[in-house]
């Protein structure tokens, strides 16, 4: 999104190292009264060029990309957010009594843990020399590190943002079904050499 509307507009600045550009782009656009999403405002050192299209990856389910959106967009309405609007009382989760952030309910809400946990052991499948780092990094903000396997991780990801955020339980068992029942959609629609095929392998969802 952002990082195409560059490319349209300025062969400079779009062939400078994109993960060093973030004050150039900002400037750029703002000259150009293009409207920056207010998340890349707020967290400018993000490689948004990247991330969003991750978002927009093809062969990931349409549903899943709009919690991302959303997710990306901090705009799903947290106790925490409602209440700095003062639309609610307390800033407390309504199931375990934290605070109410979108990391609090992807990773630390209930069993919610349990599917961070097994998305983090999926993960490893894919990269066995993993750090904690770049589970952070792919999980919760759709940037992996690496271009290897590209499309299996945001895949991975999406689905697991999504599931975390949709579902009012958390079940390791009811995770893997969504993952495998999305794989074989996919299984449908590719040749079974194909790239996306060979990388989804990886996970081993049906063993």
């Amino acid at each position: 999104m952002i990082w195409e509307a560059i490319e349209s507009y300025s062969p400079t600045i779009a062939t400078n190292d994109k993960n060093q550009n973030t004050k150039i782009i900002y400037t750029y656009l703002m000259k150009k009264n293009v409207q920056i999403p207010r998340i890349v405002e707020k967290l400018p050192n993000q490689r948004w060029g990247d991330i969003w299209r991750n978002m927009h990856m093809a062969n990931i389910p349409t549903a899943w990309k709009t919690t991302v959106y959303c997710y990306l967009n901090q705009i799903i309405p947290t106790e925490e957010k409602r209440h700095r609007h003062n639309l609610t009382d307390s800033p407390a989760c309504k199931k375990c009594g934290w605070l109410d952030t979108l990391k609090h309910r992807v990773t630390n809400c209930g069993a919610a843990k349990t599917i961070w946990e097994a998305a983090k052991v999926l993960l490893v499948k894919i990269w066995p020399d993993s750090q904690i780092h770049d589970c952070f990094q792919t999980l919760l903000v759709l940037d992996p590190p690496t271009k290897h396997n590209k499309f299996v991780t945001v895949w991975l990801a999406s689905g697991f943002l999504h599931y975390q955020l949709t579902k009012p339980l958390h079940k390791i068992e009811e995770f893997l079904h969504m993952l495998k029942e999305e794989a074989a959609k996919l299984e449908t629609k590719n040749d079974k050499s194909s790239q996306i095929l060979k990388e989804l392998r990886l996970l081993k969802l049906n063993r």
